[in-house]
């Protein structure tokens, strides 16, 4: 009795190993009429999916306009944003389902982000009414609707901790325009703000901090950091003068614990953890820095895994084209996801039994 029950054991974890393995998700700008106009690539966005080492590349949309795609946790569904709502789709391509329905050329949803329960999604609305923008951090209740405002702050680039209690983010809080985005921690009911990193000091070099990432096990947290200096001072892209590009990891009181050694003149357009905590992967376009962008310069960014202890960086997908927005989440194959999308560990389920 007791070797088949092992048997089974054996068998399922198997099965598990094969279903549930780690992919990235990220965004891909296919350039349909072979042109850049101004500083972007013109052409398709749409979502693809991969494997941890860059192969099984797998186009999962063919919207022409997806953004901000983010994993649910059991890596069965990608929410992303499409147009100007947020919609939830299986990552296999199938069964598109529309979560928010905004008012036409008046609201505008984004930055949509799972809980780590799979049960609630975070995301981002921005409505005109009158000259103005109001901004709102909305939690959604997928099992029955319900609604609940955390921010009225413009919210940039939301990430949950692993035990759904905080969620770590950006909002620009210089008093000039076009630099000086930060992060921020709120609990998840969105109490208790707190400013993540010291304000950096905006002398004539601008600093901007993107891109918070938690780690697999919650206890740091991943970002990054652009440094420039303007030549107007607007909001226009084409007149910030890059100076440097770098890539940090903190601890949870906001104190840098490691500057990861990626070039400087690489330009993160998205970065996050990978191999339960021991790389990151991230996409990257390589710049001229102390040079402002040349209008017709060619828009591409690739995507790279750096191992944090050997510092070595390898590339993932090198291509002509431009991809970001990458997303992962932890490969285990003891992740279950029985109805309910409540996740459990198969040691959990053995004991029961």
């Amino acid at each position: 009795m007791r070797f088949w029950k092992f048997i089974s054991i054996c068998l399922l974890c198997i099965l598990f190993s094969t279903v549930v393995n780690a992919k990235i998700v990220f965004l891909s700008i296919r350039d349909d009429h072979n042109e850049v106009e101004g500083l972007v690539m013109r052409g398709s966005i749409d979502i693809y999916t991969m494997d941890d080492d860059g192969s099984n590349l797998t186009s999962i949309t063919s919207t022409r306009e997806a953004g901000s795609p983010r994993w649910s946790s059991d890596r069965k569904q990608i929410i992303y944003r499409d147009h100007s709502a947020i919609h939830i789709i299986n990552s296999d391509g199938t069964n598109i389902q529309h979560i928010t329905h905004p008012q036409k050329n008046t609201m505008f949803d984004d930055n949509p982000i799972f809980s780590p329960d799979g049960k609630k999604v975070l995301y981002i609305r921005s409505e005109r009414i009158g000259n103005n923008t109001v901004h709102s951090g909305i939690v959604l209740n997928l099992r029955n609707g319900n609604q609940n405002k955390i921010s009225d702050q413009f919210i940039i680039s939301p990430d949950w901790s692993p035990n759904g209690k905080q969620i770590v983010y950006v909002i620009h809080d210089v008093p000039f325009i076009g630099a000086g985005g930060n992060l921020f921690v709120m609990d998840a009911d969105g109490g208790n703000k707190r400013r993540l990193v010291p304000e950096a000091i905006q002398g004539e070099l601008a600093i901007e901090r993107y891109n918070p990432r938690w780690s697999p096990n919650g206890k740091q947290i991943l970002y990054t950091q652009r440094e420039f200096t303007l030549e107007k001072r607007d909001a226009d892209p084409a007149t910030h003068i890059p100076k440097a590009f770098r890539y940090f990891i903190c601890d949870l009181n906001g104190e840098t614990v490691n500057q990861l050694d990626i070039p400087i003149h690489w330009k993160p357009g998205s970065i996050d953890w990978i191999d339960n905590g021991k790389s990151v992967v991230f996409s990257a376009q390589k710049m001229k820095l102390n040079e402002q962008r040349q209008p017709k310069e060619a828009a591409l960014s690739n995507i790279y895994k750096y191992h944090i202890d050997t510092k070595k960086i390898t590339p993932l997908l090198e291509r002509p084209m431009y991809d970001y927005a990458v997303d992962w989440v932890p490969d285990s194959p003891f992740l279950v996801s029985p109805k309910g999308k409540l996740t459990q560990v198969w040691g959990v389920l053995k004991q029961d039994d």
